[in-house]
Order: C-alpha cells, then structure tokens, then sequence
C-alpha cells in the first residue's frame, strides 16, 4: 500500500515538473527569438544583394547613379535585376516614402516573418485545437538561423515564406469554407504574397490544385 502511494507521489511530481517545462517553453523559444530579431533589425550593414533591393526599389539604377524615383523605374530595375515578380520591390518603394532609416525599412521583411509564425500557429491549431502546441510548434521552425537571418533581410525571402505557410493554412481550412467573403479574401492573400517570388506562384498553384 505504502509502496504504491510512493509510486503515484512520484508520478504526481514528475506530472508537475512536465507541465511546468510545458508551460515554460513557449516563453524560452520567443525570447530567443525576440532576442535573434532584435540582433538582426540593429544590423546597419547592407550585403550586395540588400543594396540592389534598396536602390531598386528606390528607382535608381545601380549601374548608373541615375535616381528616378518612379513606378515605371522600380518596375524596370526589378525585372532587370531581381528576375522576379517585383510585389516586393513595389511594396519597398511605398515603404520608403515613410522613411528611409535602415531599421525602418528591415522592419517590413519583419512583419511578413511575424505573419509567417501567426499563420503557422493558426494552420497547427486548425489540426490539433491546442493553443499552447500550437504555439510552440510555430515557433520551432523559426528556430532556424536561416529563416532569423531572412526575418529582417531586406529582400522578397520572407514574404514568400509567408506566402508558402498560407497556402498550407489554405490547404488545411478552406475546404472546409463555405463563406463565400472568406474565400475571396484567402484569394486575394494569395494574389498578392505569391508576387514575391516565382517559387510562390508554383506553391499558391500547387496549393489551389490540392484544394479544387
């Protein structure tokens, strides 16, 4: 009899102990990367490919010092030296006429890596119903250095990460949809992340044609 009490009091405690690394977990793994982030938005150097973006999106050639600072420019440059869609050099290019500080401007690649974590958690807790997993599971993909480092990139990498975890959230949730508005509007995301990259249009595609 002692002996079985023994064993559910030590059961009890290891049940504690476990929950309370459960709940304690979420918090380690946004600090962390609250603290990665925060690392990357004070970085005030541009690597090559950052500058291009800038300058591009600001509608100057970078070959030519010539500053035009028009749609046409910024369409131009993009599709001379991104060989991409350009949504981001466009978006880049209103986000500048706000500011040109660099932390403003690493900002905007942060809200698409923020929106990625926000759609991930909302496509786990579409599957289990669970905030708390649902929320650590979110966030360990983002553990990656890769994806810190693409999180305040100046560049169209986290928009299309952001795109590929919609299409995935789509994947899971719009089957089940039958507001016609929401549709629409998961549509209308869609449209407008997969002009990221060439890469996202495949994955938007591949995503409408496992949901049709």
């Amino acid at each position: 009899m002692n002996n079985s009490k023994t064993n559910w009091g030590v059961a009890f405690s290891s049940f504690r102990i476990t929950s309370f690394f459960i709940r304690l977990l979420p918090i380690i793994l946004t600090l962390y990367i609250l603290f990665r982030i925060s690392l990357n938005l004070i970085n005030e150097s541009l690597w090559y490919d950052e500058a291009m973006q800038f300058w591009i999106s600001f509608g100057c050639n970078p070959d030519q010092i010539k500053i035009n600072n028009g749609l046409d420019e910024v369409i131009d440059l993009n599709q001379k030296f991104n060989h991409d869609p350009g949504g981001f050099s466009l978006l880049l290019h209103f986000w500048l006429n706000i500011s040109q500080e660099l932390k403003w401007i690493r900002l905007l690649p942060l809200l698409f890596f923020l929106g990625s974590i926000i759609v991930v958690f909302l496509t786990i807790q579409s599957l289990f119903k669970d905030k708390r997993i649902s929320f650590i599971c979110a966030l360990i993909p983002f553990l990656s250095d890769t994806l810190l480092y693409f999180s305040t990139e100046i560049r169209a990498y986290s928009m299309e990460c952001l795109c590929s975890s919609f299409a995935i959230l789509a994947i899971c949730t719009l089957n089940q949809q039958k507001s016609l508005c929401k549709i629409l509007l998961c549509s209308i995301m869609l449209s407008f992340l997969m002009t990221s990259r060439y890469s996202a249009m495949i994955t938007s595609a591949l995503s409408m044609i496992v949901i049709i």
